[in-house]
């Protein structure tokens, strides 16, 4: 019984074919040995699962099974596993010579016929793999057959001719077919047709080519899984698929400069943006190295793709922070092969790399400041006249002119004068020029070792700016006043050497409680009909009055004030007298003089020392 699989009658226990089911018979006592007739069943079914008939079973699936019950034990197979049948023809049994004609028959039969009815209107279908090209004119592809010899070898390849044989290019699905070819006809069998003819092969050649694009690899399929003979939409055997190695082109790395802003920095991703990446002459998108460098799945499928960033030590990078000079970077590529390329045709690809360095440029501020004029006593209160312009520059290059990578940072600039209190809650409170110096920080953080400072040259060339000292000065301006002695008309002087004090009051600057500038007082001392003029003056109200205890014989017409300002810095105030007693003593008053010990009068009252200036000038009528 050829088709048994199990014993499943005639034994003392016999089984349903299940899994854990047995078949086997018991022996009494001492008595051992082979259970013969329990065999043959599992004979059986080691041959059906070991011919095709079975081409899924992995095993026999049955095992040895041994049991007492009292003095008696049961031996023989329990089914361990079962497999589905796929056949019945390949396991065959005789039990005499007829039979065994018979068999022989059969199979005599099944070579001569084939499994399968295989007529003119198979197609045999070839998909490229994406990897290469596909021909575009069925004139690239030759199509032979070779007729097989009764030694099994074959005759050489003789061309089909249309319209037995008809090829067609599918370009959309990349697949070549073959139709007209008759397989049933030409069944290749061991014995001879009817014809004499051993049957034919179908031989069918064209050329693929890399196709542009794919980076190579090793391993790599000429077609596709589909690939084989179709009887209508029923594949009916796949092709196999032949394996070539494709070597990895020449790896090229162009790296950008890059330009910053002082204090910023660059991330990995910034330092592999616009950099231009090409292998064997595809580009690979860097920055779209999540979606597979830009590229379709079928050109990176048979290689890996390794990407580094280094700096100028060569150290393995994620990015640069509060760069404050300039650097450079490296982009290193590599593309290697995924497999070693064993069992394919062709010389085995290997690895390619390349890089390349690229610069960091740091954009540093440059700082244009211009002097100005101030008047001694005036308000000040901000430097915007000063501060002309901030430019940012790597060298002689503005950012303006290039692609910057980062934002512009905000600059704090800091002002402090010499002397320190030059300047006093928004008023100059001193006479002198002012140099000015500059300090910014971007942020909390100090970057003065990072700026250049610029200056515009003012008028005249004298002003005394320098760049070693200071970034500007504020060149103060002062006031002028005169004062003019007059004797009014109709009335004279007694005597041309007859003086005559005034008292210069200025009430100072006050914000708030705090003086700014302290009141002064000048005494001006004016021989007859002159004039004196004080300068160095702040701006600001001016009272002169005289001093009639000293000039007593003569009647003042009044005192006078004056305004100094910057639209107007030079002011006179002229105090006119006339003759009031023309003696020189009276009934109440009597003069002593009192000598010093140089033979002068003690009381010489002299002009008052000007702040920064000693300059009085005498202008006589």
């Amino acid at each position: 019984k050829p088709a048994e699989l199990y014993g499943a009658s005639g034994f003392d226990r016999n089984s349903d074919g299940t899994v854990g089911s047995n078949w086997s018979d018991s022996r009494f006592l001492a008595i051992f040995g082979d259970v013969s007739r329990c065999d043959i069943p599992a004979g059986n079914r080691f041959l059906n699962y070991l011919s095709s008939n079975f081409s899924d079973a992995k095993s026999i699936g049955i095992t040895e099974y041994s049991e007492w019950e009292w003095l008696s034990e049961y031996k023989g197979w329990e089914i361990t596993e079962n497999f589905p049948r796929t056949d019945n023809r390949y396991y065959l049994t005789a039990k005499d010579s007829n039979s065994l004609n018979n068999i022989f028959q059969k199979i005599s039969d099944q070579i001569q016929h084939p499994d399968i009815e295989l007529g003119s209107e198979t197609v045999l279908m070839d998909i490229i793999a994406p990897s290469f090209n596909i021909p575009q004119n069925t004139s690239e592809i030759t199509v032979k057959t070779a007729e097989r010899t009764s030694s099994g070898e074959w005759y050489e390849p003789e061309t089909v001719y249309a319209p037995d044989v008809t090829v067609t290019i599918d370009n959309d699905n990349r697949s070549i077919s073959v139709t007209g070819f008759d397989y049933t006809a030409n069944f290749v069998s061991e014995v001879p047709h009817p014809n004499g003819s051993y049957g034919k092969k179908l031989i069918i050649t064209f050329t693929v080519t890399m196709r542009e694009g794919f980076l190579g690899g090793n391993n790599v399929p000429t077609n596709g899984d589909s690939s084989g003979i179709y009887d209508g939409n029923k594949l009916v055997e796949f092709f196999e698929r032949p394996q070539v190695n494709v070597p990895i082109g020449t790896v090229a790395v162009d790296t950008p400069d890059k330009n910053v802003y002082l204090l910023n920095g660059l991330t990995a991703e910034q330092l592999k943006e616009d950099a231009t990446v090409t292998v064997g002459g595809v580009s690979l998108n860097l920055a779209a190295a999540d979606n597979n460098y830009g590229l379709d799945p079928w050109q990176t499928e048979y290689v890996d793709i390794s990407v580094v960033i280094t700096d100028q030590n060569g150290n393995i990078i994620t990015g640069f922070t509060d760069l404050t000079a300039d650097n450079s970077y490296s982009v290193s590529v590599t593309v290697s092969p995924k497999t070693d390329g064993s069992g394919a045709s062709g010389e085995h690809a290997t690895a390619k790399s390349g890089n390349e360095i690229g610069a960091i440029n740091v954009f540093k501020p440059v700082l244009t400041f211009a002097d100005s004029e101030v008047w001694y006593g005036g308000q000040y209160t901000d430097y915007t006249a000063n501060y002309k312009s901030v430019a940012w520059k790597h060298g002689e290059t503005v950012d303006s002119s290039v692609t910057m990578l980062s934002s512009k940072p905000t600059l704090t600039l800091e002002y402090t004068t010499t002397p320190v209190n030059a300047i006093v809650e928004g008023y100059i409170a001193v006479p002198d020029d002012i140099p000015v110096n500059v300090s910014v920080k971007i942020g909390d953080a100090a970057i003065d070792e990072h700026v250049k400072f610029e200056h515009v040259n003012c008028s005249p060339e004298n002003c005394g700016f320098d760049a070693a000292t200071c970034e500007f000065i504020l060149h103060v301006n002062t006031c002028s006043l005169t004062v003019k002695k007059a004797i009014a008309e109709g009335s004279r002087l007694l005597d041309a050497e007859q003086s005559f004090i005034f008292k210069v009051s200025y009430p100072g600057i006050k914000v708030g409680e705090v003086t700014i500038l302290p009141s002064a007082e000048y005494n001006v001392l004016i021989v007859g009909a002159g004039s004196r003029t004080i300068v160095g003056l702040p701006v600001g109200s001016y009272t002169v009055s005289e001093d009639t205890h000293w000039s007593w014989r003569y009647k003042l017409d009044e005192n006078k004030s004056a305004t100094l300002s910057a639209e107007s810095s030079v002011a006179t105030v002229t105090i006119t007298n006339r003759l009031d007693n023309e003696f020189w003593l009276s009934d109440e008053a009597v003069a002593t003089n009192v000598f010093n010990s140089n033979g002068s009068p003690e009381y010489s009252p002299m002009p008052a020392i000007i702040p920064g200036k000693e300059d009085l000038t005498d202008e006589a009528d």
